[in-house]
């Protein structure tokens, strides 16, 4: 799984590169940075985002979780910003960054085949670049896009994550109830 943990990271920062030239946002920067640790928990607007890990409850333990928590933060980004609510979405979409990260971790550990890593790649991919977008949007960048916009590449990507979770999750369950008995 070393192959897919390092795709990743290499895609992770392109994205972070790309990011920082265009001159984005501290928010856009911690979207795309995840969990690395070395931002700081205190947001641009004074506010602390230490709370918006894993959707204000605990990091996933499996794909499937993790992907459970990334379709809450979807609806309630798709919620907020179909309410022209930004500041309620900017929240959530600080989140997906951080989920984005532990979902890429958690692939590689679910024993994935090669078509399946490829896979999750790419839709962590897409939304990364899709958050990231909608992100500028909440912060008046003229070079952000609407839900509208987005939603269906996001829809899409986390339709795929769904399909490899669910056929994943047979296997880790399996493998955490042997561990129990």
């Amino acid at each position: 799984m070393q192959p897919l943990r390092f795709a990743f990271g290499l895609t992770l920062a392109v994205v972070l590169i790309a990011g920082c030239n265009e001159g984005s946002s501290v928010k856009t920067q911690e979207l795309t940075e995840g969990n690395s640790g070395d931002h700081s928990h205190e947001g641009h607007d004074g506010h602390d985002h230490h709370e918006h890990d894993g959707h204000g409850s605990e990091s996933p333990k499996t794909l499937a979780a993790g992907v459970a928590q990334l379709t809450e933060l979807r609806d309630a980004i798709a919620t907020a910003m179909d309410a022209d609510d930004l500041k309620k979405a900017d929240g959530p979409v600080h989140q997906v960054g951080h989920l984005l990260e532990q979902i890429g971790d958690l692939a590689g550990e679910a024993g994935l085949n090669e078509t399946e890593e490829k896979d999750v790649k790419a839709a962590i991919t897409t939304l990364f670049e899709s958050f990231a977008s909608l992100d500028k949007t909440i912060h008046g960048k003229s070079d952000g896009k609407s839900w509208k916009d987005v939603s269906s590449d996001i829809d899409q990507a986390i339709s795929a994550l769904q399909n490899i979770s669910s056929e994943a999750t047979p296997q880790t369950e399996s493998d955490e109830t042997k561990e129990e008995e």
